[in-house]
């Protein structure tokens, strides 16, 4: 589903296990970096508290994992930059080829790698800086901007670290139990609505838990046993279905999937001993085909035989020499990107320069998943704006002072962690929500009452998810057409061959 339903959305701003703790470090890490920022007048005042949002994960091992990643794409984007600083500064034209070549290998990477946010981080950082380059006279501004940029990353880092040493921070094995316990439960509800109002609703995978599974097996926190049953788990509850009670064997049947899969969650993930009495597996006798399908794969998985999500050996994938659709898919999004830096330097309206960087964050071949990142996206960055606006237009006017201000920004970023510490469906449109809210109510080290900044990140992603969408859809049709053509090809000459 593109668009998430009333009740869907309910449950995931529901409080959960670890939320309210995992806000409040994020909201004091925001308002100790803004402080810092502000005490010494540093650039880019937005990105700082953005970015702890980014670093402060929900565990330690992904919090290490996320500093980490932080700085490999501090470094491959200021090697970018720098070489387009040294070797195309003076040349429009160069420049322009400079920055198709490089969006084209990472958006080809991207789609052909096992972690795009490598790839993700340096192209978004490079189309932050694109317009730069058309507007400052002297390259090594350019330059003191990346060296900044490292600056904030290592204060944001030094302040995440010592908030979750201070704070307190769930451990990689606590935060997976915990959200196998979400998982479970989730699960478990959904039987149990198959039983009483015979049919039910179970919810979609949870990507997030199965890269935990799969980073702490790599660490050896986790055996390679248990993280096959935990994988199992995840991919069998994971899976988006509908089912329909058909009849009172249904119905049945529902209960004791229901009654197995609260025993594990007790007894299993809590780690309260074996229960007793019960038996192994359940009975499904008469029992219609869809209920059978999803019941015995969720009751394999429980007792350690289902099959784990695919798991995928490599950073590239298999074909990554040989698929024509990599080579395809990159070429239309390098055009979408430099489409919209070609109609932001025509207008002279750099400020909708967010429409480069949504063509980098939303470049995600799986149609269903590129249009639900970009109405989060949207409503993200509306809900946020919306915020920051109110904000500018009615409290900052009337509580002129450090203290109200620090409390409002703290409000603001309460509520847009407390989003994007939700579950998959919403976390995204959490992290836009803060950035829309910094860029309206930290513009400058002062307070300022500008609004325009909103209303260009506004068109910008629009621009861009427009932009996206049309050079994506000219790929497919593209695509589509080739394949055709040399399956034609392939056929006519077996044929020949035959």
């Amino acid at each position: 589903m593109t668009v998430l339903s009333a009740r869907e959305l309910w449950e995931s701003l529901l409080p959960e296990e670890g939320r309210a703790g995992g806000a409040a470090r994020i909201t004091v890490g925001v308002l100790v970096v803004a402080l810092v920022m502000l005490a010494f007048r540093m650039p880019f005042l937005s990105i700082g508290p953005y970015l702890v949002f980014l670093v402060s994960q929900r565990d330690m091992p992904m919090t290490r994992a996320a500093a980490g990643l932080g700085v490999a794409v501090a470094a491959l984007s200021s090697f970018l930059l720098y070489l387009a600083a040294w070797g195309v500064w003076d040349e429009g034209w160069l420049r322009v080829f400079f920055w198709g070549c490089v969006f084209y290998a990472g958006y080809f990477c991207m789609v052909a790698c096992k972690e795009p946010r490598v790839f993700l981080g340096p192209l978004v950082i490079v189309a932050l800086f694109t317009f730069l380059f058309d507007e400052v006279p002297d390259p090594n501004r350019v330059l003191g901007g990346i060296g900044w940029l490292w600056a904030i990353l290592g204060l944001v880092v030094t302040v995440t670290f010592a908030l979750q040493w201070l704070m307190g921070h769930p451990g990689g094995k606590e935060f997976l139990r915990g959200r196998l316990r979400a998982v479970l439960t989730r699960e478990e509800k959904g039987w149990r609505d198959l039983f009483f109002r015979g049919v039910a609703t179970f919810g979609g995978e949870d990507e997030e838990g199965l890269r935990r599974v799969e980073i702490l097996e790599k660490s050896g926190v986790l055996t390679e046993k248990n993280a096959a049953v935990c994988g199992a788990v995840f991919s069998a509850c994971g899976e988006e279905d509908f089912l329909e009670a058909k009849s009172e064997e249904d119905r049945k049947a529902a209960l004791r999937v229901a009654r197995k899969v609260r025993e594990f969650r007790v007894f299993e993930v809590l780690g309260r001993g074996q229960t007793a009495g019960e038996e192994d597996g359940v009975r499904l006798e008469g029992v219609s085909p869809e209920v059978v399908a999803r019941a015995s794969k969720v009751v394999s998985a429980l007792g350690g035989e289902g099959e784990r999500g695919k798991k995928e050996e490599g950073f590239f994938a298999g074909d990554f020499w040989r698929n024509p659709f990599y080579p395809a898919f990159a070429f239309c999004a390098t055009g979408a990107t430099l489409g919209c830096y070609l109609f932001m330097t025509m207008v002279d309206w750099t400020g909708i320069h967010t429409c480069m960087i949504t063509c980098a964050v939303t470049a995600i071949a799986d149609a269903k998943v590129r249009k639900r990142k970009q109405m989060l996206r949207l409503a993200g960055a509306f809900l946020g704006g919306v915020l920051g606006i109110g904000m500018v237009v009615f409290l900052i006017p009337v509580f002129d002072s450090l203290a109200a201000y620090l409390f409002f920004l703290g409000a603001g970023t309460f509520l847009a962690a407390w989003v994007s510490l939700g579950s998959e469906k919403i976390s995204y449109a959490g992290w836009q929500i803060a950035l829309a809210f910094y860029m309206t109510v930290m513009q400058d080290p002062h307070p300022s009452t500008k609004i325009e900044v909103i209303w260009d990140r506004w068109v910008g992603i629009f621009l861009g998810i427009l932009a996206m969408g049309f050079a994506l859809k000219f790929c497919g049709e593209f695509f589509s057409g080739r394949e055709g053509e040399e399956g034609e090809e392939r056929q006519e000459k077996g044929r020949v061959e035959g």
